[in-house]
C-alpha cells in the first residue's frame, strides 16, 4: 500500500478513535451521574481519565500530524489560511467556533495588509478585553 493511502487510513482511524472515545466517555459519565452514587461517579471519572490519556491523547497527536502530511502530499502549503484557521479553532477548546472565526478574519486581514504587527496588536487587544471581561464578571470558564 502506498504511503498516501496509509497516512489517509491513519487519519481516518484517528478521527474514528476521537469520535468513538468522546461519545463513549460522555455516555459512561452520563450513566454514572444518573446513579447519583458518588463512588460510582468517582470510579467512572478515574476510568475516563485513563481512557482519555490513552486513546484521546494519542489520537489528538496523530490527527494534526497525519492531516499536515496529507495536506502537504496533495500540494497545500502549511501556510494556507484554512489550515491556520483550523489550528486557531483547535486551540480554543470548547469555544472552537470563536477560534475559527477569529482565525479566518485574521488570515483575511493578514493577506490584505501583510502586517504581522497588526495581528499581534489585535490578538493582544482581544485577549486584554477577554481578561477584563472575565475579571469583571467572574466567568472563569473563558480561561480554560
Amino acid at each position: 500500500m502506498p504511503w498516501p493511502e496509509i497516512i489517509k487510513w491513519v487519519h481516518v482511524l484517528g478521527a474514528a478513535v476521537l469520535f468513538g472515545t468522546g461519545a463513549g466517555i460522555a455516555f459512561f459519565m452520563l450513566m454514572a451521574h444518573r446513579t447519583r452514587d458518588p463512588a460510582a461517579i468517582a470510579h467512572t471519572a478515574r476510568m475516563v481519565v485513563i481512557a482519555d490519556a490513552f486513546f484521546t491523547a494519542s489520537a489528538v497527536i496523530v490527527q494534526p500530524v497525519s492531516g499536515f502530511l496529507l495536506a502537504w502530499m496533495i500540494g497545500y502549503s502549511v501556510s494556507d489560511s484554512w489550515i491556520v484557521a483550523a489550528l486557531f479553532a483547535a486551540e480554543h477548546g470548547p469555544y472552537w467556533e470563536v477560534g475559527l472565526v477569529c482565525g479566518a478574519v485574521w488570515n483575511w486581514w493578514m493577506g490584505k495588509t501583510k502586517s504581522l504587527g497588526d495581528m499581534i496588536l489585535t490578538h493582544a487587544v482581544a485577549n486584554g478585553a477577554l481578561s477584563a471581561y472575565v475579571l469583571v464578571t467572574g466567568k472563569w470558564e473563558y480561561w480554560m
